[in-house]
């Protein structure tokens, strides 16, 4: 399904964010412009036919006390063995095949750095050469596949570094499940609240906080960007020089203004099993909807953020592609 027309429309506002009210798609719809009725029947439309992925909050896990990695494999010609161990691990969200000598790449959360050598112990005890990167810095997390690449989704205030011990009470906790995965009916939160024992008010006062302290990012839905269009797809890792605050300010200029680049990190080594020197430090995840444009765009990227060596790791297979269970 491709986005075309209102669907493009409303497809922009769920990426963007619902408002934290009884009846957000009443709202939404209001701002939009339309009928409510338009607007939840391409709603609906839109999850029928895969293009939406899921709906519910998004969280900036870091201040939920978890750690996010990235760990490239090389999984040798026959990969399936080590997906189907990897898909089976619940922190494991998100594995690819990627051209590339490491050529399988996924992401884990841990909330300690146990989960992570666990994950490299496994991969060494089975022979395969590896790399695994902690995320040092976040500098972009806001894919925008409901436009046409014209104009990026608007960028929030940068966040701090997250200091390492972060605390989290067991109100935020059960506010997060709550929030999670929400049904995508005329009033979202009363039945969220209903399921979580307590009242729909109760449940978007806490939501609102959650917000004001940055843990809650936004309400809204996850678009599958292969059939939004952006069929093409790179894992970009770059060799900067500079310090970690140099380096954030330079790329977030930037990637902040690109709507084809999803996803920015700033990544140390945290464990290696590689025979070459794993140089690179700055990793850069961007779309295209087609292989030429992902060329021409990992070249504009290469010159921009004035890297001294530069990968472009094409996706060749998704194998796994699923959101966190708090």
């Amino acid at each position: 399904m491709s986005i075309c027309g209102e669907f493009r429309r409303v497809a922009a506002v769920l990426e963007s964010g619902l408002p934290l009210v009884r009846e957000p798609f009443s709202a939404a719809a209001e701002v939009l412009g339309v009928p409510e009725r338009v607007l939840t029947d391409a709603v609906a439309a839109m999850t029928g036919s895969g293009l939406i992925r899921r709906f519910g909050a998004f969280f900036d896990l870091r201040l939920l006390g978890y750690r996010g990695y990235l760990f490239g494999a090389d999984a040798g010609r026959y990969p399936g063995e080590l997906v189907s161990i990897l898909s089976k691990a619940g922190n494991v969200t998100h594995i690819y095949g990627r051209r590339h000598v490491l050529s399988l790449w996924f992401t884990a959360l841990a909330g300690s750095g146990k989960e992570a050598r666990d994950i490299c112990r496994v991969l060494r005890s089975r022979g395969h050469s590896f790399v695994a990167l902690e995320t040092s810095r976040m500098i972009k997390l806001r894919p925008s596949f409901a436009g046409e690449g014209s104009a990026p989704v608007p960028q929030g205030a940068p966040r701090i570094p997250v200091p390492d011990e972060t605390r989290c009470s067991d109100v935020d906790l059960e506010t997060v499940r709550a929030l999670q995965c929400l049904e995508m009916s005329r009033r979202p939160f009363a039945l969220a609240a209903r399921k979580a024992g307590m009242t729909e008010d109760e449940l978007i006062r806490r939501a609102g906080s959650l917000m004001e302290r940055g843990v809650l990012r936004r309400i809204g839905a996850s678009l599958d960007h292969g059939r939004a269009g952006w069929t093409a797809n790179s894992l970009c890792a770059c060799a900067v020089r500079g310090s970690d605050d140099d380096i954030s300010r330079a790329a977030r200029e930037v990637v902040s203004q690109l709507p084809w680049a999803s996803h920015c990190y700033l990544r140390r080594i945290f464990d290696c099993e590689f025979d070459a020197d794993w140089i690179y430090n700055l990793y850069i995840m961007i779309h295209a909807r087609s292989w030429d444009d992902i060329e021409e765009r990992g070249r504009f990227l290469k010159g921009a953020v004035k890297c001294e060596d530069f990968v472009s790791m094409r996706t060749t297979e998704e194998y796994k592609k699923s959101s966190y269970k708090i």
